[in-house]
């Protein structure tokens, strides 16, 4: 018998009702499976996926279409979903970002062999005290902290190029300057250069992370991509600059480093031209 109420419309929304939440409870688990998706009953229209995630027509991803079942085989509803660890271009705009990339590879590299081996290099080379190691951080960081402060009149006098450049031209100047020195007391006189190299390019890094590449909504992935690419040089910076150290000496470690870098910059300075400022 048939409770009141319990006519054929009430029972088909009530499945109706059932099949959604099915649905969306498919999509939590894509979701906590690093996947993006929207999940509705018979689908969500991928343009609709592509104007919320702020995606253009050339720029979307393949969206994958599955029909969802129960234990028993029946549908249960439709996701319309793509994995986006499968479409890191999701994140970014491809424009400009090669070329961004590359300087903060060739940065971290450059940066972790001063990090790692400056010490090995005025102590075992140089003969230095435990003393001007330690003045060697204090004058980097002091030189970096007034750069910050007045990071914006930077950026709006020099641009996001012109920002990375002169980090680059500091680096470079940083370590050639190290090759020529017999003293460790002179190796101070190049310190300064960090601040200069480290508070250019980390402005240079999140402002055109967040403004230029990002996409809507997505700006704080897009500076954990910038971070993990110039984390990837670090990586190779030291596992590299240690043997390079070891076979070759401290001479063609740092001019080795200071190379890359000219080399980074002069094909960003090349491309800017090419391309016009961003």
């Amino acid at each position: 018998a048939s409770l009141p109420g319990d006519s054929l419309e009430s029972r088909r929304d009530a499945g109706m009702l059932e099949s959604r939440m099915d649905a969306e409870g498919f999509l939590e688990s894509q979701r906590d499976a690093a996947g993006i998706g929207i999940a509705a009953e018979g689908g969500v229209a991928e343009s609709t996926l592509e104007e919320m995630l702020g995606l253009d027509e050339d720029d979307a991803p393949d969206f994958d279409h599955e029909d969802v079942f129960d234990e028993e085989g029946q549908a249960q509803g439709h996701v319309t979903a793509f994995r986006a660890g499968t479409h890191v271009g999701c994140y970014v705009k491809a424009e400009k970002s090669s070329r961004f990339f590359l300087c903060c590879v060739t940065m971290g590299l450059g940066s972790s062999l001063v990090e790692s081996f400056l010490f090995l290099f005025l102590t075992q080379e140089l003969g230095s005290s435990y003393l001007v190691c330690g003045i060697s951080v204090v004058i980097t960081v002091s030189f970096e902290i007034p750069l910050f402060f007045v990071s914006d009149k930077l950026l709006d006098t020099c641009g996001v190029v012109g920002l990375i450049l002169i980090a680059q031209c500091s680096y470079a100047l940083r370590v050639f300057g190290y090759t020529f020195v017999s003293n460790a007391f002179l190796v101070l006189a190049f310190e300064p250069l960090h601040g200069v190299t480290y508070a250019c390019m980390k402005t240079a890094m999140v402002h055109f992370a967040s403004t230029t590449i990002a996409r809507r909504g997505l700006e704080t992935t897009a500076q954990g991509l910038t971070t993990s690419t110039q984390a990837f040089g670090t990586i190779v910076g030291q596992w590299i600059g240690g043997w390079v150290l070891q076979e070759f000496g401290s001479d063609v470690l740092f001019r080795g480093a200071g190379v890359i870098v000219v080399c980074s910059a002069a094909l960003l300075l090349l491309m800017d031209l090419l391309e016009g400022r961003p």
